[in-house]
């Protein structure tokens, strides 16, 4: 009898213990886990509930950046809180406006792959451009029409100067006597695009260097527009009869597909700068609605109502009274 009182006791001593190494265990792999997602999403659901209005509805999404924690919060569709953690883990509103746009800024960057450094396109549209003016400079093609017009010696500015430089080449008198105020006109555009494309080529360098000291979106719009003014004049020079009907001089040299590739480059730019436009405005729209919330919050919690009763004659008038606690 005794013998079998001590082989349980031994029993549940052996019971115990294992049940004790499987609770410290148990512990350990739940702090474990607690540390690797010390904010969950569940935990700052419910750290903003009491700062959404009834009729609010919010999701959240979780997202690490810097390798620090954060859950986004959607109101209605619009984000509307960061919520960070503090030293001891607990759930923290980010309400600093400069610290929600670095917070942003790495979201875009990281987790929808919008590249918001656009200090690279520019210099790439700067190159292509350079490109384009340079295949105008070491072309033939505008060297020789020159030397046919008689144009590489004399000003050809207005119709006459163009007329007294046609009729001194041997080239281009017959093709002036034939087609006269025809041809000389379409001479005097060909040369004044060709001018304007020089004039251009020094613009390009000043405004290209100005958007990227400035990194001003005004001035990326008047890149564009610059551009577009390129690839008509250039346009011109292809389309002008004096190649395109009766072939007098050789296509041109320059590839005006290069303008597109820089448009292209331009336009990211453009956009890039209009996300980092949106992400100032509404890292200000959370930092201010956050703050609001808070406030409001505040003054909630500090709400106090004291009742009182009035003894009037036989009647007793309850009296409540609102007392709002502002420190």
């Amino acid at each position: 009898m005794l013998y079998s009182i001590l082989f349980n006791l031994f029993d549940c001593y052996n019971t115990m213990k294992y049940l004790s190494i499987l609770m410290f265990a148990g512990l350990g792999l739940l702090f474990f886990v607690s540390s690797l997602y010390s904010l969950s999403e569940i935990d700052a659901s419910e750290f903003v509930y009491d700062y959404i209005e009834g009729d609010e509805y919010y999701m959240t999404t979780h997202f690490v950046s810097f390798h620090e924690n954060y859950t986004f919060i959607d109101i209605d569709g619009d984000l509307k809180f960061i919520v960070a953690e503090d030293e001891d883990g607990l759930p923290i509103f980010v309400n600093d406006s400069s610290e929600i746009y670095d917070i942003l800024f790495d979201y875009y960057l990281t987790e929808l792959n919008i590249s918001l450094d656009s200090s690279s396109e520019l210099v790439d549209a700067q190159d292509l451009m350079q490109d384009f003016y340079d295949s105008i400079d070491s072309g033939t093609s505008y060297m020789m029409c020159d030397r046919y017009l008689g144009t590489y010696k004399l000003p050809c500015t207005e119709l006459e100067e163009c007329r007294y430089c046609c009729y001194h080449s041997l080239t281009c008198k017959p093709m002036a006597l034939g087609l006269r105020w025809e041809f000389l006109g379409a001479m005097l555009n060909y040369t004044q695009a060709h001018s304007n494309l020089s004039m251009f080529e020094n613009q390009s360098i000043v405004m290209f260097s100005n958007a990227t000291t400035q990194y001003n979106s005004n001035d990326i719009d008047e890149l564009i527009d610059f551009v577009d003014e390129n690839n008509i004049v250039a346009t011109g020079i292809r389309d002008n009869p004096i190649i395109d009907r009766w072939r007098f001089c050789s296509p041109p040299d320059f590839d005006i597909g290069i303008l597109s590739q820089v448009k292209i480059k331009l336009d990211n730019v453009k956009e890039n700068n209009q996300y980092l436009s949106n992400l100032n405005n509404s890292a200000s729209e959370i930092a201010e609605f956050t703050n609001e919330r808070i406030q409001l919050y505040y003054h909630v919690v500090n709400i106090k109502i004291v009742d009182r009763t009035l003894n009037i004659g036989n009647a007793q008038l309850k009296i409540f009274t609102v007392m709002i606690k502002d420190d």
